[in-house]
């Protein structure tokens, strides 16, 4: 881990002499005390502060792989005035390895008061009505295709990759992480919601998905601000109320 070390102290220098370069933050695995040397890659989130905006790229230096990503700083500020739910998280889990005239520490902690303040704030009433309509959409797809399994499951994944964000965004001030992380951010929430969304995936029979699905529809409707009622033909109950309240 030495020898990486050092490495790493290296490409950072070299990353430091190019032009524009105002810090540098290491985020993933080697920052988590989870890197495997050999499977896994040194993350490096590079802030400048030229015009061309985000873009990635991988790099190898003696046998040590980074992916260097790159980002103008005026559109990560951006992102967070807008409250960009990946965007927080990276910084809270970021570590500052150069900054510039304290440029990233300044948005750290602009990052922290977004955290420190209330979730409405960063899941806005307008934001949970937009979820709350394509859940209620994607809802009524799912049934509507239940007896095909091709549509099911392309509907199901669409419904329920829309319930894990939502249901994070309620709970935290960022939403789902990637398909991989979903399961893992629930649990992290509510261990028994968790077990609910994985019963409804595949490859479960179909009528418990199905069950499982209406649990978690109406779990998330109620969150996000209504109560839900079967009977409506077009919008649920719980979807009205959130539209009134937008409206008044």
């Amino acid at each position: 881990m030495d020898d990486i070390k050092e490495c790493l102290k290296e490409i950072v220098e070299k990353i430091k002499r190019e032009e524009k370069v105002l810090a540098i933050l290491g985020y993933g695995s080697y920052f988590t005390g989870k890197y495997k040397n050999g499977s896994s890659d040194i993350d490096l989130l590079i802030i400048h502060g030229s015009e061309i905006d985000l873009f990635r790229k991988k790099i190898v230096y003696r046998e040590v792989e980074f992916e260097l990503r790159y980002m103008a700083e005026k559109s990560l500020v951006k992102l967070l005035s807008y409250k960009h739910g990946p965007t927080i998280k990276h910084m809270l889990d970021s570590e500052i390895i150069f900054d510039n005239k304290n440029i990233v520490r300044e948005l750290k902690l602009k990052t922290y008061s977004i955290v420190e303040s209330p979730i409405v704030e960063t899941f806005s009433i307008e934001n949970r009505r937009k979820s709350a309509l394509l859940i209620e959409s994607l809802y009524r797809k799912v049934h509507q295709v239940k007896d095909d399994l091709g549509f099911f499951e392309f509907a199901c994944s669409k419904f329920l990759l829309n319930i894990a964000d939502s249901y994070i965004r309620l709970h935290r001030h960022w939403g789902l992480q990637g398909f991989r992380k979903m399961i893992s951010q629930l649990k992290d929430i509510d261990e028994s919601f968790a077990e609910h969304f994985s019963l409804a995936m595949s490859p479960n029979h179909i009528e418990t998905r199905v069950k499982e699905i209406d649990f978690l529809y109406r779990e998330v409707i109620m969150l996000l601000g209504g109560e839900t009622n079967s009977d409506e033909k077009f919008v649920s109950q719980g979807i009205m109320n959130i539209l009134n309240v937008v409206d008044n």
